[in-house]
């Protein structure tokens, strides 16, 4: 198996992912334990959607091109 030459810290993919980690984190920490998954903003949720497709799209570039570049 061929071998990325950077850490994956440095990829825009994992970094977006953790930015979304980050994000839902601080939203869940603003309502209380038997509310968190019932209530957000339409702001919040329009945010997260862009992020998701954001993120999906990067993943998706990085599958091609390893299974380019292991042909």
């Amino acid at each position: 198996m061929k071998k990325l030459g950077r850490p994956y810290e440095d990829l825009l993919v994992w970094q977006e992912s953790m930015e979304m980690v980050t994000m839902i984190y601080t939203l869940a920490t603003q309502f209380p334990n038997s509310e968190r998954l019932q209530f957000i903003s339409e702001g919040d949720l329009q945010n997260m959607v862009e992020k998701t497709k954001k993120i999906s799209a990067l993943l998706n570039g990085l599958i091609r091109k390893i299974k380019g570049e292991l042909k």
